[in-house]
């Protein structure tokens, strides 16, 4: 009887909980189902369909059987006389918070077919993705697709995740080397709670739980960033001895190591035959206002590589009636915002001439 009253008592709490939730907190339910890669990295998990739920949007996501967005399979030889677009990036070039028409990749493909263009945009983002985990997919799955563009996705978030992640650092020379093989926070006990059906249920409908289960995610990325951040310090100091050059103050470690993880990407895809781009997600202040991510990286990165901000198109359509990115949910472009997006990238691929003998 009294385990009856402590499971009844402890199912009436959730039910308060969840019901506070809903009326003076609404929490967005946007599950994540990724798994492991052959190469160490999470990956989205193939053959699959799920949904995302805020107080803005409903959205439904398919992913075809080689982990992609897509409502068709893409095979890895490239169809003749066709133009390459290979995107990597988080869940903004994934397309979180829109329907897949509306999405990033589906409109800079339309974009580049509108204007003439034999292209083909391939899309493999995934959500949480950093820079290195960007060069590690690239190098290991992105090269496979015969890319003749491959487009990097910057974002706020970037610095922290690549010394989190702790796949490359800057070595003691000064160069870019491979540390950790894998980076899989979590998935041990994702997948041992994916194979609990109330876990599921819970996490596609329960506000309350999306809600916890977030901020403990966040507590668990800070953990983590504050161990690869005594690391960073530690491989810093390696260098305190050495004569402080003259001249501006030396990039923070986490910039510097974003800074050579783009200038890999660059490298590695001018040596494959492909041009390489770097594409900014600016900052939303407000609905109005928005700001480039860190001026101290683009302005530390090698001429040669390619570099896109569309944050002047942004304040251009900006309007106090209009949104850009959704306030409610995770913070991704609208529709607009992608769209506005997806056409600085085709017009800047455009002008550079990387696709002339696609036309």
């Amino acid at each position: 009887m009294k385990a009856l009253l402590v499971i009844a008592s402890c199912l009436y709490v959730l039910a308060v909980g969840e019901g506070f939730v809903r009326v003076f907190a609404p929490a967005a339910i946007m599950p994540r189902f990724v798994e492991p890669t052959a190469y160490g990295l999470r990956g989205n998990v193939p053959s699959t369909s799920y949904w995302h739920y805020t107080s803005e949007v409903s959205v439904e996501y398919r992913i075809n059987a080689a982990g992609i967005r897509a409502d068709r399979e893409i095979p890895l030889a490239k169809p003749a006389s066709t133009c390459r677009v290979v995107l990597f990036g988080d869940s903004f070039f994934m397309g979180y918070e829109v329907d897949l028409k509306d999405a990033f990749a589906t409109l800079l493909e339309k974009d580049l077919q509108a204007a003439g263009y034999r292209c083909q945009v391939v899309n493999l983002a995934v959500s949480g993705y950093g820079t290195a985990e960007m060069l590690v997919e690239l190098e290991q799955v992105g090269f496979q697709y015969s890319p003749d563009v491959v487009i990097f996705q910057w974002h706020r978030t970037d610095p922290e995740d690549n010394v989190r992640s702790d796949l490359f650092r800057v070595a003691k020379d000064g160069q870019l080397v491979r540390h950790a093989q894998t980076y899989l926070p979590s998935m041990k006990l994702r997948a041992m709670l994916d194979h609990v059906p109330l876990y599921r249920w819970l996490e596609q409908n329960s506000q309350l739980f999306c809600a916890l289960r977030e901020r403990g995610a966040v507590i668990t990325k800070r953990q983590i960033m504050v161990a690869r951040k005594e690391e960073a310090q530690s491989a810093l100091a390696q260098h305190a001895e050495a004569p402080k050059p003259a001249g501006p103050k030396p990039l923070p470690y986490r910039l510097r190591l974003t800074r050579d993880l783009l200038a890999e990407g660059n490298r590695v895809a001018h040596e494959h035959g492909a041009q390489f781009m770097v594409f900014e997600v600016p900052t939303a202040l407000s609905r109005t206002q928005f700001d480039t991510v860190d001026d101290r990286l683009t302005a530390s990165l090698p001429t040669d590589v390619a570099y896109l901000t569309p944050i002047e198109a942004f304040r251009k359509h900006a309007n106090p009636d209009l949104k850009l990115y959704y306030e409610h949910g995770a913070g991704h472009w609208t529709p607009l915002g992608n769209q506005i997006a997806a056409h600085e990238a085709a017009q800047a691929l455009i002008a550079k001439g990387w696709l002339d003998r696609w036309r």
